[in-house]
């Protein structure tokens, strides 16, 4: 099986990428290529199964520059050689001005349901942007849960049960692109 793209994020002056890496039982490394908008591929990182992590490959590039248009790739390599890719991952920086953005974020329970709040974002570099509110149950991964629009301040969780602990935090995205999130926030339902 071919690498998988999770996610990725921009910051200021770094690009985080996390990708699944391939669950087959013959890779010997995984390798990233890069190509800039108008040149080659070229490998930039190889990760051997040390750096695999719970299955995912963690990607720190600080190697970037603003106004360039990047794309990515893994390749997973068997022991014969062989190799598998994952889709390319075009990372657009032009138009994408990262932002120092501070987002708080208040939950409280009610019998029913988890009402929400956070503060409003006014975004310098971008006019449009919106929300996504994630939950984390104990013992369970992180999942999106919900999104809403740039002036909306609050939303309710109707899907909790009574007595079990949520864990939220809500993040900011601009075209696709998380370009802030809160810190999580864990309150027990009633």
């Amino acid at each position: 099986m071919a690498p998988l793209i999770e996610s990725y994020k921009l910051y200021k002056d770094k690009l985080n990428i996390v990708y699944i890496a391939s669950s087959s039982n013959d890779i010997k490394a995984h390798h990233l290529y890069r190509k800039e908008e108008k040149g080659d591929w070229k490998l930039v990182e190889t990760f051997d199964l040390s750096k695999i992590n719970n299955g995912k490959i963690y990607v720190t590039r600080k190697d970037i520059k603003k106004n360039v248009n990047y794309s990515y790739v893994l390749q997973a390599e068997d022991l014969s050689g062989l190799r598998s890719k994952s889709n390319p991952l075009p990372i657009i920086l032009r138009g994408l001005e990262p932002e120092d953005i501070s987002i708080s974020l208040l939950a409280k329970p009610n019998k029913s349901n988890m009402k929400l709040s956070w503060n409003k974002q006014i975004l310098k570099h971008h006019k449009k942007f919106h929300f996504v509110l994630y939950r984390q149950e104990p013992g369970q991964k992180w999942q999106m849960i919900k999104s809403f629009r740039q002036n909306q301040v609050s939303g309710i969780d109707n899907n909790v049960k009574s007595g079990v602990t949520y864990t939220y935090k809500i993040g900011v995205f601009v075209k696709g692109v998380q370009m802030g999130i809160s810190k999580p926030i864990t309150i027990k339902m009633r």
